[in-house]
């Protein structure tokens, strides 16, 4: 449950952050420029609990001294959702450089995404930035409309 829960949070921040978020995010990183799922997670919990407290994003969040932007974390963040779908145990490579999107646009959808969508919707998102090097303008969500960023707030009231 804690599993599904988490998952849930993961992308529900992906979401967020991937459409257009301005500031920067630091976690734990190893030499070799690869994360566990579990720093990626247990960043994301402490990203979430500062977010809940405080109503709104903190400029940085500090893991072992090491510091990405918030897309590159938007990389990281859909990449562990995948990995986490697909029981892969395996650790991340940082993306270096990924962008902000250039005009975050789409309409508000106010539905419950299931675990399914949650996965596509992170695979896209990963694909795009693997294409690109920049986080996408907008997810399109099962209905067909444009999911675009919302008060942080009353995303996570939902979870």
């Amino acid at each position: 449950m804690k599993s599904k829960k988490g998952i849930m949070v993961l992308l529900f921040i992906l979401i967020f952050f991937s459409v257009f978020i301005i500031c920067e995010v630091s976690f734990a990183v190893d030499a070799n420029n690869t994360v566990s799922q579990d720093s990626v997670v247990k960043t994301s919990v402490s990203l979430n609990n500062y977010i809940t407290k405080n109503h709104k994003l903190p400029t940085k969040v500090s893991c072992d001294g090491n510091s990405l932007t918030i897309m590159e974390y938007t990389y990281l963040m859909g990449q562990t959702i995948q990995y986490k779908v697909e029981n892969k145990n395996a650790t991340i490579a940082i993306k270096k450089g990924v962008k902000y999107p250039n005009l975050p646009s789409g309409d508000d959808i106010n539905s419950k995404i299931s675990k399914n969508s949650y996965y596509s919707y992170s695979k896209w998102v990963v694909s795009y930035i693997n294409k690109s090097n920049k986080v996408p303008n907008y997810i399109v969500s099962t209905n067909g409309k444009k999911n675009k960023h919302k008060p942080i707030s009353s995303y996570l009231q939902k979870f």
